[in-house]
């Protein structure tokens, strides 16, 4: 992991060098300043687009598609299962197949530890104290 934290900052570091060497000392914003406050290891997930934007992960137009997209989903569902038409039951009986299935939780943790190791805990372990 070392390695991979090293790579973080000299990449962080290449990026900062292109920007300031091409248009000098660079402007940030108010909100931009913020993030650069303190120490740069804690705002390496923070760096500041350089056309002043929002952060390159995150992209307006793919977030609305994929609420739109949920919202037909549920209504679509909605609709099947409120009409009680017979060109839905089809549809009926493979939503209730597939919401009657219980998710295979041990088997996905298991498959997901092999491929990447543990997962993050998001609470420390509990450390038994030995006898002294």
């Amino acid at each position: 992991m070392g390695h991979r934290v090293k790579d973080v900052r000299r990449r962080i570091a290449a990026r900062r060098r292109r920007r300031y060497s091409a248009g000098g000392e660079r402007q940030l914003s108010k909100s931009a300043a913020g993030l650069y406050a303190g120490n740069d290891e804690e705002n390496m997930i923070f760096e500041h687009d350089s056309k002043g934007g929002i952060h390159p992960l995150w992209n307006r137009e793919v977030f609305f598609l994929k609420l739109l997209l949920s919202a037909v989903l549920v209504l679509v569902t909605a609709i099947a299962f409120k009409s009680p038409s017979a060109a839905f039951d089809s549809t009926r009986s493979t939503i209730k197949k597939a919401m009657g299935q219980e998710f295979q939780f041990a088997a996905v943790s298991e498959w997901y530890e092999d491929q990447f190791g543990k997962p993050l805990a998001l609470l420390p372990a509990k450390v038994q104290e030995s006898d002294k």
